[in-house]
């Protein structure tokens, strides 16, 4: 009977509601954290509503939860410690990017960071991708995931290296698979091709993910291209920004991109 929209605002985790679409009002969030928050996702879960997202200049995971959509906690305060699936120094740089509600429980996913002076990781800054699973709301057990990259497909995973640079954005579910999206985070030079979106699926609730499709996105080396997922009759679709060649820089010489608002539709796996 409402719509809900998570963000932030003021650099603090901020829930709006509407009855119509057209009026919105902010609710009530309390949060025991004083530091900076976001929410990316929400959904509705046991009569009431989950949003996650990150907390604190470290971007640790963090998780709010509503009876009603009118009055939200945080227990972001917890997810530093054994509540988030990292032990506390581990934290740091794993913000929760989206939530479904799945079978008996919650899916969470979201992208391991890591620190750009890492020198292991010169080439990407992503330790893979990671997901959380939930009864409840309050526990959450950090998977030990795997993802399986497509061999029917002319996919772009084995350009990539260390196996697993995946930026997970957004997740849904049909009831019994959960759907996953997200982007390569290729380092480009000016001259690379550009970055993928691609479609993951999962039958055993998330432990198990498969390659479906691959999109190919900007080349601008974020996630800015893929901007939601959404399931309809017949599959699902992606909205985000397209890209196409646009001519050599006229001073410098490296190729331009031209982007465009684009639709990519994604039929249902077979199995």
């Amino acid at each position: 009977g409402q719509w809900i929209a998570v963000g932030e605002s003021a650099e603090r985790a901020t829930v709006w509601n509407s009855t119509d679409g057209r009026q919105w009002a902010r609710a009530e969030v309390v949060d025991a954290d004083a530091g900076p928050s976001i929410m990316n996702d929400v959904t509705p879960f046991d009569g009431g509503f989950v949003a996650v997202g990150s907390a604190g200049v470290n971007l640790c995971p963090a998780v709010w939860l509503s009876p009603d959509g009118q009055t939200w906690n945080g227990i972001s305060a917890d997810m530093a410690g054994s509540l988030s699936g990292f032990a506390a120094e581990e934290c740091p740089l794993s913000p929760m990017q989206g939530v479904v509600s799945a079978g008996r429980g919650l899916v969470a996913i979201g992208t391991r960071l890591l620190p750009d002076e890492d020198p292991t990781y010169v080439d990407i800054t992503t330790g893979g991708p990671q997901i959380w699973t939930s009864v409840d709301g309050y526990r959450w057990v950090l998977e030990d995931a795997v993802f399986v990259p497509a061999t029917d497909i002319d996919s772009k995973y084995g350009y990539l290296k260390h196996q697993a640079p995946i930026l997970l954005e957004h997740v849904v579910s049909d009831g019994t698979r959960l759907f996953a999206a997200g982007t390569y985070e290729l380092i480009l030079s000016a001259n690379d091709l550009p970055g993928f979106a691609t479609l993951w699926y999962s039958e055993d609730g998330g432990v198990t993910w498969l390659m479906a499709a691959e999109a190919t996105l900007p080349p601008s080396g974020v996630t800015a291209g893929a901007r939601g997922l959404c399931l309809f009759d017949e599959g699902l679709a992606l909205i985000g920004i397209d890209a196409a060649p646009a001519g050599k820089h006229p001073e410098y010489g490296w190729m331009t991109w031209s982007q465009t608002p684009a639709v990519w539709i994604a039929q249902f796996p077979d199995q």
